[in-house]
């Protein structure tokens, strides 16, 4: 009897082990596995198929497992995609920049890049959110990985975003400033990139949102709705913003209209909230008064809410004729 029970205990272990070894594989894999996973870590196809049967597990896709107890949430969709799709596929376009942490992932769905050579079944498409993307252009310098997970880089992640169905322009310009502003990336990166994907659909787009944030050279998505906004409303502020020389620092503001002595801060990517913040601003502010110059905050709220009041406030200060300046020594 002991005998019977050691050599069950013997037989046990192993298949405690490799139930173990599957639940820490799909932990890692936001509590998806792929029955080839399973096969490889020592399961064979019938004990795998009873144990997933019997547990309740849910098959997302052909081969693909969710554990149990757990809802797919749209980074479970894009695991379980990539892992379907095969070793050379990659989480890639907005939701690869989200991986980055360039944006925000809510409401974003996922897109698969994969060889054009790569023989991917179209149910995917059809029975997921997860757009798949055969590439003629995929290169081995594009994958990444975060949290082991298959990425592609962000420059990568560009060209993907805007194969059709293609964003506007203006959308693809934010993504840009927001990813460069994050140090994801850089417009030169991305641009270089780009001129290695020739033909993609929608590149286009990509370069002329490339083009707008080199020419303009804003650092934030509210800096540059500003600054647009301000031309078409028949404003003329510096192509560049212009540095403001104070007592003890230079200030770089975000608009500037340098001949006047006018400059716009846009408080757009931080809230202030935290009195450490208000400081900053406040200390700012005296400095640019110190140098004779007139700064106007405006922030997301303004910019939708108050936005005339705003420009009647910055056109009467840009009618002003600007004083001597003072000394700064």
């Amino acid at each position: 009897m002991n005998a019977s029970t050691g050599r069950g205990t013997t037989r046990s272990l192993p298949a405690m082990d490799i139930m173990g070894s599957l639940l820490r594989l799909a932990a890692r894999q936001h509590h998806v596995v792929s029955r080839k996973q399973a096969l490889e870590l020592g399961w064979s196809k019938s004990s795998f198929h009873h144990m997933v049967t019997r547990q309740g597990w849910r098959q997302l896709i052909p081969g693909i497992w969710l554990v149990p107890g757990h809802k797919p949430t749209m980074v479970t969709w894009a695991v379980a995609a990539s892992l379907a799709c095969g070793e050379d596929a990659l989480i890639t376009g907005e939701f690869g920049l989200g991986l980055h942490g360039a944006l925000d992932l809510r409401g974003v769905k996922p897109r698969i890049v994969v060889p054009m050579n790569s023989h991917v079944a179209r149910h995917i498409a059809n029975t997921t959110p997860v757009k798949v993307i055969a590439s003629r252009t995929l290169q081995p310098v594009d994958r990444t990985a975060i949290d082991r997970l298959p990425v592609a880089r962000p420059e990568r992640c560009f060209v993907d975003a805007v194969i059709p169905p293609t964003p506007p322009v203006e959308h693809v310009r934010h993504l840009l400033i927001t990813a460069v502003q994050k140090r994801a990336t850089s417009p030169a990166a991305v641009a270089k990139r780009a001129d290695q994907a020739p033909g993609v659909p929608g590149l286009h787009v990509l370069k002329r949102a490339l083009h707008d944030v080199t020419a303009v050279g804003t650092d934030s998505p509210l800096t540059d709705q500003v600054h647009r906004r301000l031309i078409r409303d028949g404003f003329q502020p510096d192509a560049h913003p212009a540095p403001v020389q104070c007592r003890h620092r230079t200030l770089h503001p975000d608009i500037t209209f340098a001949g006047k002595w006018v400059c716009i801060e846009c408080d757009g990517l931080r809230f202030h909230s935290e009195q450490q913040d208000v400081a900053i601003d406040d200390r700012k502010d005296r400095a640019y008064k110190s140098a004779g110059w007139d700064c106007f905050r405006i922030g997301w709220w303004e910019f939708h809410n108050g936005w005339d009041d705003f420009t009647r406030d910055l056109a009467e200060a840009l009618l002003r004729s600007p004083g001597s300046r003072p000394s700064l020594m």
